[in-house]
């Protein structure tokens, strides 16, 4: 009754709790120094499942005075042990192409092949001859949000580098995003949670700064199956369309009743789209172009799957295997339409600078395109709904 009528009495309660605590002030120290005990007993604990990855590849420059020989470049990321017998997991972006891999655990250094990559998730394994440290453990949540994490990975030559941050949870690409900084030696290093189990692999950073302001890891979830796929079959082949894309709210949404092409005995009537995908470029010869879509169509579904974002469509289409045949309806000015498009092996990483899984030299007539041409684009597909919406059925 003390605290409910008399908010005087719930303020002196609270300041003479504060006196008590702060004038035992020999308590404070003991609880820093189990905390920094406790810190140290975790970063030490998941060191021992993170080794160092140095890559070598031909700069293409020669060196003078070398009989042409030509000069050698050297960069580090990081890996995590998977398993007892020589498996390291890396980022895949951090060795593909690259000429020579080496491990380095303790001040042992062994050569590493390149197993397997997975073009789905971003990761790769490396196999060497010997024993390594400790496998790492898995989380067991899918994701993570708000809880604080433990980035550790090789930074500048030190191995197990580790930096303290809070997970913001999942990314539309399917990445977990984190607050902890991220150098480049750090990629491929791990997301550890206080109990020391693995919540993501670092593959990268976002933000304004060179070295990002935030940074991306695979989830957990994802790496138990890439791994699993990669152990047993190798490589994991991603899908391919070939377009580039921007999202479009149609507004007032789409409807289409029965008596519509798109309508099924199974499914209710009307259909309502709200959104849609907008085709914004294509490569020439790609699947996407060589079934006939065109830029400017507006694709609302595939595979009878509506869209809500741009990456609905990047990750369902990363998903589906090389050679697989797709329905995609689309919009072209007022007439609904289908068509199959068969899909065609990507050889990007999600994780690649080109994450949309198309080359700088492919897209290089659209990144000149002007803002006014976009605009216009614009402008043609809110025409395109606006006489689609006009001849629908009410």
């Amino acid at each position: 009754m003390l605290f409910r009528s008399s908010p005087a009495a719930r303020t002196l309660v609270f300041a003479i709790a504060l006196a008590v605590f702060f004038s035992r002030g020999y308590a404070i120290e003991p609880s820093l120094n189990s905390l920094d005990q406790a810190m140290n007993r975790l970063v030490y604990g998941v060191s021992r499942s993170v080794v160092t990855v140095e890559v070598t590849t031909a700069s293409g420059q020669v060196i003078a005075g070398t009989g042409g020989n030509p000069a050698l470049v050297s960069l580090m990321s990081s890996g995590l042990i998977i398993d007892t017998n020589g498996h390291i997991l890396v980022a895949a972006q951090s060795v593909k192409g690259r000429d020579q891999i080496q491990i380095e655990f303790e001040h042992h250094v062994c050569e590493a092949k390149l197993l397997a990559t997975d073009y789905q998730s971003g990761l790769a394994i490396l196999a060497v001859n010997r024993r390594l440290g400790e496998p790492v453990q898995l989380a067991d949540e899918y994701a993570c949000a708000g809880q604080m994490v433990v980035a550790v990975g090789s930074s500048h030559g030190i191995r197990a580098c580790a930096t303290i941050g809070c997970c913001a949870g999942s990314r539309e690409d399917g990445g977990l995003q984190f607050s902890a900084p991220v150098v480049s030696g750090t990629i491929g290093g791990g997301l550890f949670d206080l109990n020391g189990r693995l919540v993501g692999i670092i593959c990268g950073a976002v933000g304004s700064r060179p070295d990002g302001e935030a940074g991306v890891a695979v989830p957990s979830y994802q790496i138990a199956e890439a791994v699993n796929y990669m152990l047993k079959h190798g490589d994991r082949k991603a899908g391919f369309l070939g377009i580039t894309t921007m999202e479009s709210e149609i507004v007032p949404p789409l409807r289409l009743n029965q008596s519509n092409w798109l309508a099924s005995a199974v499914e209710p009537s009307p259909q309502v789209f709200d959104r849609g995908i907008v085709i914004t470029s294509m490569i020439s010869a790609s699947p996407a172009m060589s079934a006939g879509l065109q830029r400017g169509d507006l694709i609302f579904r595939v595979d009878r799957k509506p869209l809500a974002s741009q990456w609905d469509l990047k990750n369902l289409i990363r998903s589906v295997a090389p050679g697989t045949l797709i329905t995609i309806d689309y919009l072209r000015g007022a007439t609904p339409r289908s068509v199959r498009v068969k899909i065609a092996e990507s050889h990007w990483l999600p994780w690649d600078d080109q994450r949309s899984g198309v080359s700088d030299k492919a897209l290089s007539s659209t990144s000149r395109d002007s803002l006014a041409q976009e605009i216009d684009l614009l402008k043609e597909a809110v025409r395109n709904l606006e006489n689609k919406l006009q001849v629908s059925p009410k």
